[in-house]
């Protein structure tokens, strides 16, 4: 599959009750994993939001969306769903996106802030890769909590300190 991003905001604004179908026909159509497809879809799409900004905009709204809706849709579907045959590498590639969807966007401080404290481990990925991509002088203070977070993915990865910069 030629991933592009024009292609990748296709996929990522498809219905949830349509989903399930267009994984299927990724996966018939490449030699490639589902799970593999999406994490490069998302990182098309964090390509574009760093390095194309105002093309970017023109794409989503040739799509008839906006910037508020490609946040909501990443976060509702990709972060914190459970997409069909896909682990938690996309949630992992979805913070990525946000994170630098929440700095492109100029998100107020404190919604970010926030989310470091939450009960899902998805929410303070998110906040994690925000941080790490601001230019506030106090990010390490604010980090400095995640590097015992204790999140711990099946394979035993710690998936919040990882965000946070404190894995390797």
């Amino acid at each position: 599959m030629d991933m592009n991003y024009h292609s990748a905001l296709d996929v990522v604004f498809t219905p949830v009750s349509r989903l399930n179908g267009v994984l299927h026909a990724l996966s018939e159509n490449d030699n490639f994993e589902v799970d593999y497809l999406i994490e490069r879809m998302l990182d098309e799409i964090r390509r574009a939001l760093a390095n194309d900004a105002v093309e970017f905009d023109n794409a989503l709204s040739k799509l008839g969306k906006s910037q508020k809706e490609l946040g909501r849709v990443l976060q509702k579907v990709w972060l914190e769903g459970e997409v069909p045959r896909c682990g938690f590498e996309v949630k992992v590639r979805a913070s990525e996106v946000l994170g630098l969807w929440s700095i492109k966007v100029k998100e107020p401080k404190a919604a970010i802030v926030k989310r470091l404290s939450s009960e899902r481990f998805e929410h303070r990925m998110w906040a994690a890769r925000s941080l790490r991509l601001s230019d506030w002088s106090d990010v390490d203070t604010l980090l400095a909590p995640l590097a015992y977070d204790s999140y711990e993915d099946d394979n035993g990865f710690f998936l919040v300190r990882e965000a946070a910069g404190f894995c390797s």
